[in-house]
């Protein structure tokens, strides 16, 4: 078992990694490293200062700087991409409130949950033969922590709770890896815990 331990902002807050194992499949909504967006779907911005652009690529004009969290809804998915953390990621024509542009992939969050005023981002990276989860805590409009950590599949759910009325936990977010063999015993999960003091 592994615990990492990160302290968060200036409110004495600490995220906490549990890792576990686990053989069955979740019920959610599995995501993988080479998520895509449909047309219509409504999603928030992982990346902070996201260059809106005019055309789908970064030689292109800005439009506008886009924060974190911030929500957009994608209008189509193009067909230019470039390398991104890893993955080839594709351009997406995106709206933001009357604006329309064009944004890269990665930028954006493959799940968005929030809860009592926390707003979890996830995204993934790959290095060579290995997979990572990125995590973004948004507690508030300026600032958040991130934290990456190692991950042992390519295919993933995610599922949000609350504090479970634990007096000393804000929130959790249980991760689930599924093995690629249903038969094999190489399932897990990871909790991420805020613990607030």
């Amino acid at each position: 078992m592994s615990l990492y331990q990160f302290n968060i902002c200036q409110k004495a807050c600490i995220l906490i990694f549990f890792l576990g194992f686990r053989v069955l499949y979740s019920q959610e909504e599995i995501f993988e490293p080479n998520h895509n967006f449909t047309e219509n779907q409504i999603v928030y911005l992982y990346g902070d200062n996201v260059k809106l652009r005019t055309a789908p690529n970064t030689q292109s004009e800005v439009i506008d700087l886009l924060k974190i969290g911030t929500q957009i809804t994608i209008l189509e998915k193009t067909d230019q991409s470039q390398k991104y953390n890893g993955l080839d990621s594709p351009w997406y024509k995106i709206k933001y409130k009357s604006t329309t542009g064009y944004i890269l992939g990665g930028l954006i969050a493959i799940h968005k949950t929030s809860f009592n005023n926390s707003t979890y981002l996830i995204a993934v990276k790959v290095q060579g033969e290995r997979f990572y989860l990125q995590t973004r805590l948004l507690e508030n409009s300026k600032t958040y922590i991130e934290n990456e950590t190692e991950f042992f599949n390519t295919h993933f759910s995610i599922k949000s709770y609350d504090n479970k009325g634990l007096e000393s936990i804000k929130n959790m977010l249980l991760i689930e890896y599924m093995p690629i063999d249903p038969f094999a015993n190489n399932g897990g999960f990871i909790y991420l815990i805020q613990v607030q003091s």
